[in-house]
Formats: structure tokens, sequence, C-alpha cells
């Protein structure tokens, strides 16, 4: 890769300087300290954000997750979004999730696929705890699988704002053209206010 005396030689530069940028080097030359030219420091660019995706699916699909799905969809998932009807008369089970995703960290949401607003409905603070969560994936490379009841209009929300917004890919499946309206406004609205 070139000697430790070779212009442009990275590692050169940086022993040079000890690793610190502005830091002025003396040399001695016949007993007497001279100050050296200052090697040229780059600006290192910002990290990309790492490469995530996301998987909308139905509730059944968590519990027979296996393997063969991994391979299907291209994806492990890291981490589990399950979003559960809240209602007495609708409330969904626990999920109940299979071998291969046991080790998951799972959050769960309880609202229902409503588009008006009310007791059951998505809320504020779903859409403002599910934009930090799409951020942390996002900056930590997480795959998630996101699930509610059919794998439709909820978790299609969230998938849709995870690529729009988050840089998400769609693992094995199409961005979703369906979705909650008002999650989706939700999501938008806490996404603006964010910094």
């Amino acid at each position: 890769k070139g000697h430790a005396n070779d212009p442009g030689n990275e590692r050169a530069d940086y022993l040079a300087n000890k690793g610190v940028p502005g830091m002025a080097l003396q040399a001695v030359s016949a007993g007497q300290p001279q100050e050296l030219e200052q090697p040229q420091v780059r600006a290192i660019p910002p990290a990309a954000p790492s490469e995530w995706f996301i998987l909308n699916v139905a509730l059944p699909d968590i519990a027979q997750w296996d393997a063969f799905q991994s391979r299907r969809f291209g994806i492990q998932p890291d981490f589990i979004i399950s979003i559960l009807n809240r209602s007495p008369a609708d409330l969904d089970p626990p999920p109940v999730l299979s071998p291969a995703l046991r080790g998951c960290p799972v959050q769960t949401f309880y609202f229902n696929d409503m588009d008006e607003p009310g007791p059951c409905s998505p809320q504020e603070f779903h859409a403002q705890q599910l934009c930090a969560l799409l951020r942390f994936c996002q900056e930590t490379g997480k795959n998630v699988l996101v699930h509610c009841t059919a794998g439709v209009n909820r978790s299609g929300s969230i998938a849709r704002h995870a690529v729009a917004y988050y840089g998400a890919r769609m693992a094995g499946t199409s961005v979703p053209t369906t979705g909650c309206e008002l999650l989706t406004q939700l999501l938008e609205a806490a996404q603006a206010k964010l910094p």
C-alpha cells in the first residue's frame, strides 16, 4: 500500500501528526527546533446511514417465521414492531413468536385500524414513538419485521413511512400502496416536528 514516506500515505500522515488535526510538530535540525509544515488534514465524510430493510406481514406470519421465510424475503429480522387491536371487541392475542424470532426485541403498540380519531385509534404519541423507533433502526441498520392483524393497513403505513423518511428498503415486496390514513397523517405530523 505504499511506503511510509510516500506522499498521500494516510498512515504516515496520521503517525506524523499523532492523529491530532492542527497539531504543530517540531523537528530538530542541527540542534535547533524547527516547525514542520502542517500536514493537510482531510475532512472525514459523515457515515452513510446503514442499509436496513423493513417487511410488513400479518399476525399469523410471526408464529410461522422460519429460515425459509428469511430466505424468501431476504431478511433476518433484528427487531419486531407489533401493532395489535386495542378495543375489547377486537383485542388481538399477544403474538406468538416462532423459534426463529424468539431473540428479537419486540415493541408492541395497541391501536385499531381506524381513520377517525377515537379512544382505540392511533394517537399522536404512537406516531412519535414509531418515528423514534424507525430512526433507531435506520441508525443501527436493524432489519424490521412490522405486523398488524392483516399485514395491510397499519403495518403498511409504517413500512411506507420507513421507506419515505428513513431510507428503508422493502424486503421481498413492493412498497405498500394502502394504509391507515389516520396513522399516516399522524406519522407525517410527528416527522415534521423532529429536529
